[in-house]
């Protein structure tokens, strides 16, 4: 994902100093989720639509389309360095809302590091979770997916 943003770091260039050369945006998936679950669902609200009755989610359109049982607080989002990390001093730990949800993955994290030197607006999606679609016979099914975390951070630039 950031293999370009690697290339530009390690690169010898001429670019002026006041301008660096790094992308305007990168996005990476969260890892170690799955290690902060109880955490991540700190960030959830129930929808009142997933414990409606299926009729009523028909009568207002919600035939055949995904009804989800939480909606997630995906902000506001940090990115900090962790080097007393004792698994991995370059690791940078993703907090959404004050609450640790997961890392950078370690491959990324050296250029997430630069990355973060300069003004930036972090944004996250979590998507996933338990949710069920409602069939127009008035049945339903129950599905569940793992939760997914997107970052998305864009740099800032003067007077744009």
């Amino acid at each position: 994902m950031f293999e370009g943003l690697k290339k530009l770091l390690n690169a010898q260039t001429t670019q002026p100093e006041n301008e660096p050369l790094l992308p305007d945006l990168v996005t990476f998936k969260v890892s170690g989720t799955h290690y902060h679950l109880d955490d991540v669902n700190k960030l959830a609200t129930k929808i009142q639509k997933y414990g409606m009755k299926p009729e009523k989610l028909i009568s207002m359109g919600y035939a055949e389309r995904r009804v989800y049982r939480y909606f997630y607080k995906n902000e506001p989002v940090q990115l900090i360095p962790e080097p007393t990390n004792q698994h991995d001093p370059n690791a940078v730990k993703v907090l959404i809302n004050d609450i640790l949800v997961g890392y950078v993955p370690k491959e990324d994290c050296e250029a997430v590091k630069v990355f973060l030197q300069y003004p930036l607006r972090i944004t996250a999606e979590i998507s996933g979770g338990d949710y069920k679609i409602v069939y127009s016979d008035a049945s339903e099914q129950m599905f569940s997916e793992p939760l997914t975390i997107r970052v998305r951070a864009k740099r800032l630039r003067e007077g744009k």
